[in-house]
């Protein structure tokens, strides 16, 4: 055991410490009022589901959002995709060759699927719930 911290400790004086550059400001995010549970992505969004039911942009609003939610993987920007699930979300998947985001969860009732577009992805998503054998 003796050999092992000796080892270990010519490693870290050897070794030079890595330097990170650390802003003054924190990056603000976009944060949830409730557990996200699961997040998918495509190209450059990113699909969020849960049990959340409102999130906090990045201008400080507080937006509805039903358990599923996207952002843009770059900004972090929280993109106007707004279905909306009944009970939690805890599966997305994502077809992008066909536009589609697969939903599945606790929930029984979910609106305005089919007619609800993520522009930053370039996909038309059509999400279906809950999955079934």
């Amino acid at each position: 055991m003796l050999a092992v911290g000796l080892v270990m400790a010519w490693m870290v004086a050897v070794v030079p410490a890595a330097r990170a550059s650390v802003g003054v400001r924190p990056r603000s995010s976009v944060t949830f009022d409730g557990h996200v549970q699961v997040a998918a992505t495509s190209g450059t969004t990113v699909y969020v589901g849960g049990e959340f039911t409102h999130a906090t942009d990045l201008g400080g609003n507080v937006v509805t959002r039903g358990r599923l939610a996207a952002l843009d993987a770059r900004t972090g920007a929280l993109l106007s995709w707004n279905p909306r699930a009944n009970k939690a979300v805890y599966a997305i998947a994502v077809d992008a060759a066909h536009g589609t985001v697969y939903v599945g969860g606790e929930f029984t009732h979910a609106t305005d699927l089919a007619a609800t577009a993520a522009p930053a992805a370039g996909l038309p998503p059509r999400a279906h719930g809950p999955a079934t054998r």
